[in-house]
Protein backbone atom coordinates (compact mmCIF):
# COMPACT_ATOMS: atom_id res chain seq x y z
CA UNK A 1 0.00 0.00 0.00
CA UNK A 2 1.10 3.58 -0.63
CA UNK A 3 2.43 5.37 2.45
CA UNK A 4 0.27 8.48 2.29
CA UNK A 5 1.76 10.00 5.44
CA UNK A 6 5.30 9.74 4.05
CA UNK A 7 4.21 11.14 0.68
CA UNK A 8 2.41 14.04 2.35
CA UNK A 9 5.50 14.81 4.42
CA UNK A 10 7.66 14.89 1.28
CA UNK A 11 5.18 17.21 -0.44
CA UNK A 12 5.11 19.53 2.57
CA UNK A 13 8.93 19.62 2.61
CA UNK A 14 8.97 20.53 -1.10
CA UNK A 15 6.38 23.25 -0.50
CA UNK A 16 8.46 24.64 2.38
CA UNK A 17 11.61 24.72 0.23
CA UNK A 18 9.79 26.34 -2.70
CA UNK A 19 8.27 28.93 -0.38
CA UNK A 20 11.65 29.69 1.17
CA UNK A 21 13.12 30.18 -2.31
CA UNK A 22 10.22 32.45 -3.29
CA UNK A 23 10.09 34.36 -0.01
CA UNK A 24 6.58 33.11 0.75
CA UNK A 25 4.97 31.82 3.91
CA UNK A 26 4.23 28.06 3.59
CA UNK A 27 1.03 28.62 5.61
CA UNK A 28 -0.33 30.53 2.59
CA UNK A 29 -0.15 27.37 0.46
CA UNK A 30 -2.92 24.77 0.43
CA UNK A 31 -2.07 21.20 -0.55
CA UNK A 32 -5.06 19.55 -2.22
CA UNK A 33 -5.23 15.76 -2.22
CA UNK A 34 -7.15 14.27 -5.15
CA UNK A 35 -8.96 10.97 -4.74
CA UNK A 36 -9.49 10.04 -8.40
CA UNK A 37 -12.14 7.39 -7.88
CA UNK A 38 -10.58 5.77 -4.80
CA UNK A 39 -13.21 3.80 -2.84
CA UNK A 40 -14.50 5.53 0.35
CA UNK A 41 -12.80 3.27 2.95
CA UNK A 42 -9.40 3.61 1.26
CA UNK A 43 -9.89 7.34 0.79
CA UNK A 44 -10.75 7.81 4.48
CA UNK A 45 -7.64 5.84 5.44
CA UNK A 46 -5.51 7.96 3.12
CA UNK A 47 -6.86 11.19 4.63
CA UNK A 48 -5.99 10.31 8.22
CA UNK A 49 -2.41 11.63 7.92
CA UNK A 50 -3.67 15.11 7.34
CA UNK A 51 -4.56 16.48 3.93
CA UNK A 52 -7.19 19.06 4.88
CA UNK A 53 -8.57 19.55 1.38
CA UNK A 54 -9.68 16.64 -0.76
CA UNK A 55 -10.62 17.11 -4.39
CA UNK A 56 -12.17 14.87 -6.99
CA UNK A 57 -11.22 15.21 -10.62
CA UNK A 58 -14.75 14.71 -11.97
CA UNK A 59 -17.85 16.60 -10.82
CA UNK A 60 -20.16 13.57 -11.25
CA UNK A 61 -17.87 11.62 -8.91
CA UNK A 62 -17.59 14.48 -6.39
CA UNK A 63 -21.28 15.17 -5.85
CA UNK A 64 -22.22 11.88 -4.14
CA UNK A 65 -18.97 11.88 -2.17
CA UNK A 66 -19.75 15.19 -0.48
CA UNK A 67 -22.15 13.38 1.84
CA UNK A 68 -19.69 10.60 2.71
CA UNK A 69 -17.94 10.69 6.08
CA UNK A 70 -14.28 11.62 5.93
Amino acid sequence: MIDVAANLERVQERVARACADAGRDPDEVTVVAVSKRIPPPRRAEACRPGPDVLGEHRIPDAIPRQAEPA
